[in-house]
C-alpha cells in the first residue's frame, strides 16, 4: 500500500531502562529501538553491536542484556525494515557500552 511508504526514511532513535547511563556490572539494561514520528507499528527491527566489526545481536524491537558483562562493551545500533515493503529507517546514533571501574555504561 503506497500511503504507508514514507518518501524520507526516519532515523531509528535508542532509548535505555533505566535511564541513568551508569549502569554496573551483573545489573539488567534494555535497549529499545523506536521509529520517530508515530511510525513504530509494523516495523521489523535489528540490533548490531560494533566491536571490530558490526556484528548483528537481535531481532527484537527491545534488546535486554539481563546481566551486563564484559562482552557487552561495545557500541550499539539499530534500525527498522518496514514490514511488507522495502523501506528502511536510518541507523540510530550508537550508544556506547564501555567498562570503567564497576561502571560498564556511561
Amino acid at each position: 500500500m503506497m500511503s504507508d511508504v514514507f518518501p524520507e526514511r526516519p532515523k531509528a532513535a535508542v532509548t535505555l531502562t533505566p535511564a541513568s547511563r551508569n549502569i554496573f556490572r551483573d545489573e539488567s539494561v534494555t535497549l529499545r529501538c523506536e521509529i520517530p514520528e508515530g511510525r513504530n507499528t509494523d516495523w521489523d527491527y535489528s540490533w548490531y553491536l560494533k566491536r571490530d566489526s558490526n556484528s548483528h545481536v537481535a531481532s527484537s524491537q527491545e534488546y535486554r542484556i539481563s546481566s551486563a558483562a564484559d562482552g557487552d562493551s561495545g557500541e550499539y545500533t539499530c534500525r527498522g525494515r518496514q514490514r511488507g515493503t522495502t523501506q528502511s529507517s536510518e541507523t540510530s546514533d550508537g550508544i556506547r557500552l564501555t567498562e570503567s571501574g564497576r561502571t560498564l555504561w556511561s
